[in-house]
């Protein structure tokens, strides 16, 4: 089965807008877009919705991988881990930021990757998502 890649549009601009969103049994990616003054720490915000009954592997390692920056963008932290971010207590929506610095003013196009695992009644299977939003610099 395809993932499916949904870029959604931007309005006002603001830290709850949506970047991306891939949707496949079993789970769904949203990624939220960043903004920030420029110098100061932004975040870009992904969060996993496991769905249909099932739940985030507690055993399995949930990584997020960012891909090199543009120029004048750094990354505080390129790579995260389950550790990094927050599972819910029912183990069905796990969220992380990945710090930013935007060194002009801009919007910059950002691209990652996100691996993690969902299980229901005992199966299991490997989710994985390419992903794309923005992180603004004013």
């Amino acid at each position: 089965m395809l993932l499916t890649l949904i870029a959604l549009s931007f309005g006002g601009r603001n830290d709850n807008e949506f970047g991306t969103t891939v949707a496949k049994e079993g789970y769904e990616v949203q990624v939220y877009s960043g903004r920030a003054a420029i110098g100061e720490r932004g975040h870009v915000r992904i969060v996993i919705y496991a769905t249909d009954g099932y739940r985030l592997d507690n055993e399995y390692d949930i990584k997020v991988s960012m891909r090199s920056p543009p120029k004048d963008v750094q990354w505080g932290q390129s790579t995260m881990h389950r550790e990094d971010g927050s599972l819910n207590e029912d183990g069905t929506v796990y969220t992380v930021e990945v710090p930013y610095r935007a060194g002009k003013m801009g919007d910059y196009g950002v691209s990652g990757k996100v691996k993690f695992k969902v299980c229901r009644a005992g199966q299991c299977k490997g989710g994985r998502a390419r992903f794309k939003t923005s992180v603004y610099a004013r």
